[in-house]
């Protein structure tokens, strides 16, 4: 009964704060998953493949598992320092709260950046990661909600107690908490 009760509360927790984006949907027909990637493919042309998902039956747009603003789609030609790429940019973009520190507009990571993500929107860390836990409900959504549910109840759920009711690490593996 308890481990379900804080399974509901990390449930309750983890989803927090998410309601301004929508989770992936489980299903949806090819042309929204092309809608949903045709503004992010005028820029990002140099991707392996169209979803991390090697299985053909997972339908996902780029903005169903990043956020952002596909709709925002740049001529062909623009070149990357005209002002109009530059705006095109920063609409489909979802912008961090501390640009500097992330050296925005580049892409590269700045050493370090876990300390950084936690003072960040959780819409900016679904950008940058959507398989952070701390948004991977919303990126993951209908398809993946109860596994990814279950396998961070375990790690998190004791962290909501006092802490003199918290248990151990190593008494969570024991017991397979």
């Amino acid at each position: 009964m308890n481990r379900y009760f804080y399974l509901l509360l990390m449930l309750l927790w983890t989803t927090a704060g998410h309601a301004a984006s929508t989770p992936a949907p489980a299903d949806q027909p090819l042309g929204d998953v092309d809608r949903k990637s045709v503004g992010c493919l005028g820029c990002h042309t140099e991707t392996d493949r169209l979803s991390m998902h090697d299985n053909p039956a997972v339908k996902l747009g780029c903005t169903d598992c990043h956020g952002g603003d596909a709709s925002q789609i740049p001529e062909r030609g623009l070149a990357r320092l005209e002002f109009e790429y530059k705006r095109l940019r920063d609409l489909a973009h979802v912008m961090p709260r501390y640009p500097e520190e992330w050296g925005y507009p580049h892409s590269a990571k700045p050493q370090r950046s876990y300390t950084l993500l936690n003072r960040e929107s959780p819409e900016f860390i679904r950008f940058v990661n959507p398989a952070d836990y701390r948004v991977a409900t919303q990126a993951c959504g209908a398809c993946r909600y109860p596994q990814l549910a279950l396998r961070m109840a375990p790690r998190g759920w004791h962290l909501l107690l006092p802490p003199e009711r918290r248990v151990s690490t190593a008494h969570r593996r024991h017991y397979r908490l």
